[in-house]
């Protein structure tokens, strides 16, 4: 009963810490206890509380709170998230591995990521790189972590694939064919995922123009789709994706052909 009460006590002392945040450029940063990541059957809820030189990993039931497995890790990690609606990110679509952030530390800066391996919280790497970077999503099966590369004007920033296999950068940004040349610019304002965590939707507004960018986790390659309007949430209904401002739906993508629909009676 001592060691249940403990544990319990645990859990709410890591769901209440309150969020930090660290990344800058066009990234909300990076959190520190609060809600953390949800795993994919949304059973479990891994949280990351960070100390100056060590994080405390837990994770932690969602119903019922109690805390299955702990770990402590060397240096300040945190949960990503990937949008400014409060999503986050880390956790594979196969449920086997978590990917925690820090922030920008250092002269010249650097940022690094911890790898570990679930259920265990196993650390299996840890990925450090020069300048600044945030967390943005990772292929079903772990195989290709993806970065944002934040330009050193902080405004506009590259899609990177780094392959956890062979531990090393892809070395072509993940970019639009049709806009390669042209920067990405603007902020991640909604994410939401596609059956099987195969593709990530964003949701960019405040930059030159409203869009969702359309990545393939698997394929290594993203589609910019452009909005007529810019929104501020996103929810994803079969092969429909709602693009809503203010709670009206004002821009419907096609996920099939990436195209923006026509408006139909009973979208808004």
């Amino acid at each position: 009963m001592q060691r249940l009460m403990v544990l319990g006590c645990a859990a709410a002392a890591l769901l209440a810490a309150s969020a930090t945040y660290g990344a800058g450029g066009p990234t909300p940063g990076i959190i520190s206890g609060g809600p953390g990541v949800i795993s994919p059957n949304a059973a479990v809820r891994y949280v990351a509380v960070s100390r100056a030189t060590s994080t405390f990993v837990a994770a932690v039931r969602v119903h019922g709170g109690q805390v299955l497995r702990s770990r402590e890790l060397g240096g300040s990690y945190g949960v990503q998230q990937v949008a400014f609606d409060g999503t986050t990110g880390g956790v594979s679509a196969d449920g086997r591995t978590l990917v925690l952030a820090s922030s920008v530390t250092g002269y010249p800066p650097a940022t690094r990521f911890a790898v570990l391996r679930l259920p265990e919280l196993r650390p299996s790497m840890t990925i450090t790189l020069r300048g600044m970077w945030a967390f943005d999503a990772i292929s079903p099966r772990a195989r290709t972590v993806y970065l944002i590369q934040i330009k050193r004007n902080g405004l506009s920033y590259n899609v990177r694939a780094y392959d956890l296999a062979l531990k090393r950068l892809v070395a072509q940004p993940v970019v639009d064919k049709s806009e390669a040349g042209d920067p990405m610019r603007g902020s991640p304002m909604a994410r939401v995922a596609g059956a099987g965590g195969r593709w990530a939707y964003t949701l960019y507004a405040n930059g030159r123009k409203p869009f969702v960018h359309a990545l393939d986790t698997v394929a290594r390659r993203a589609v910019c789709v452009d909005l007529p309007s810019a929104g501020d949430r996103l929810a994803l209904r079969g092969t429909r994706l709602m693009v809503r401002a203010q709670g009206k739906t004002v821009a419907v993508v096609d996920t099939r052909t990436l195209r923006v629909q026509p408006e139909r009676a009973g979208d808004r």
